[in-house]
């Protein structure tokens, strides 16, 4: 089970290291550090999104969503 998991686990960070170049974080500090790896993090899962969907279903996905949600800050926090 565990070397299922591991394997799961390697793929994101194998990819944001080997492909990315991303050897270390560039902000120090623990918000700093989770800002960084929530953005490696994003641009991991977009990437497969586009591999998996391809870019005009995942854009017509990502339309059919976009009035759910808000397009602005304003109001939030």
């Amino acid at each position: 089970m565990y070397r299922k998991r591991k394997a799961k686990v390697e793929l994101p960070f194998g990819h944001i290291k080997r492909n990315l170049g991303v050897n270390a974080f560039l902000l120090r500090g623990l918000p700093g550090v989770k800002a960084e790896a929530s953005i490696l993090g994003t641009c991991f899962n977009l990437v497969r999104m586009i591999t998996l969907l391809g870019v005009t279903t995942l854009v017509s996905l990502l339309k059919e969503i976009g009035g759910k949600y808000p397009t602005s800050l304003e109001g939030i926090g």
